[in-house]
């Protein structure tokens, strides 16, 4: 049965609250390539000098601009604390603990069952891309993360309850959500999989279809004016990674990267996916097509031509369920706190390993 009431458990709290302290003592704030662009398209939008020249400015800031959502709401808390930075961070930390307590609604919507919530809670908030690209970061992935958890929850509310209100709202969550981050969006193709799996009618589905996609019309007419205006799409970024990227990878560093990015997670995740398939979860008979309606968005990073690990951060949110419901299966309590407490610890080590690539 589905649970309808919006949960906020202190446990989640403290647990955020010690891996927040965790990654700012451990692991810093860093800034990266990317923040110095998003540093200068916020001076942009105040109206100040650019940082660069002009040819690093067309090719780098603009593109920043085509998501100008959390670059404005971290200039704003900027200017109450007098930094930009520090308004990007705090911005981030916000959203973070945003993000995984709707992640934690949302694994309670799936498994009615607040343990198996709990641990997809911490197989989220405690993975090391999650912890370094978002609260460890100057970088704007955080405000994406958000709005893709929250999609997805509103894509399984309607999935469970079939009330087309979930649906509209997804649609429109998932529309803002592009405006902070690509992955913002990408949530809307769980809840068409969702509308197509539902016992609607032919017409219904489609009609739904289209009424949820109707905001995306707001973002479509946000990129015509950001062309018209600066002469530069989105699609001109996809090009330049294309090129310049895609041709270097290789299998060898691809199989890292997807190791480094849920370490034994895999493990129970494989369990949590045969377990779902072959209906050995307690009180889930669906839980096979909600693993269908979670797949697309997850998938999504196969389509874009480098598989950086943040890229593939789009796959955590599914494997985190798979892990909790692989986790479950075993019955002792000290058993499954000690593969959360190892779970933690490991991505931490691979946070600093790779953040400090030299150790």
């Amino acid at each position: 049965m589905e649970n309808n009431k919006f949960q906020i458990p202190r446990k989640m709290f403290l647990i955020l609250a010690c891996l927040i302290l965790m990654t700012i003592t451990v692991l810093g704030v860093k800034k990266y390539d990317d923040t110095g662009f998003y540093l200068s398209a916020m001076q942009q939008i105040q109206g100040k000098t650019p940082l660069y020249s002009e040819s690093q400015y067309t090719f780098q800031v603009i593109p920043m601009l085509n998501n100008p959502a959390i670059i404005i709401i971290a200039v704003l808390v900027g200017k109450i604390f007098g930094s930009e930075l520090f308004g990007l961070f705090l911005t981030n930390l916000i959203f973070y603990i945003a993000t995984a307590m709707i992640f934690y609604n949302l694994a309670l919507v799936i498994f009615s069952d607040r343990k198996r919530a709990l641990l997809a809670s911490i197989f989220w908030a405690g993975n090391n891309v999650i912890l370094r690209f978002g609260i460890g970061a100057y970088l704007v992935d955080m405000g994406g993360w958000l709005f893709y958890i929250a999609v997805l929850y509103l894509a399984v509310r309607f999935y469970r309850s079939q009330e087309s209100k979930f649906a509209i709202m997804c649609g429109l969550v998932a529309a803002i959500g592009l405006f902070f981050k690509e992955s913002g969006g990408i949530g809307i193709l769980s809840l068409i999989t969702f509308i197509l799996l539902s016992p609607q009618s032919i017409r219904n589905k489609i009609i739904l279809i289209i009424k949820s996609c109707l905001f995306f019309i707001i973002n479509i007419a946000y990129h015509f004016w950001a062309y018209f205006t600066h002469g530069y799409l989105y699609f001109n970024r996809y090009e330049t990674v294309l090129t310049n990227f895609a041709p270097h990878q290789k299998l060898i560093n691809i199989t890292k990267t997807a190791g480094y990015l849920f370490s034994i997670g895999w493990f129970l995740g494989l369990i949590g996916f045969f377990d779902g398939i072959n209906k050995k979860i307690e009180n889930i008979p669906d839980y096979r097509k909600i693993f269908y309606g979670l797949l697309p968005p997850a998938m999504i990073f196969l389509a874009y031509p480098a598989y950086d690990i943040r890229v593939i951060s789009v796959t955590i949110p599914l494997l985190s369920i798979m892990a909790a419901a692989g986790l479950t299966r075993f019955k002792s309590k000290y058993f499954t706190y000690s593969i959360i407490t190892l779970y933690v610890i490991l991505n931490f080590l691979i946070a600093i390993k790779l953040s400090h690539p030299k150790i």
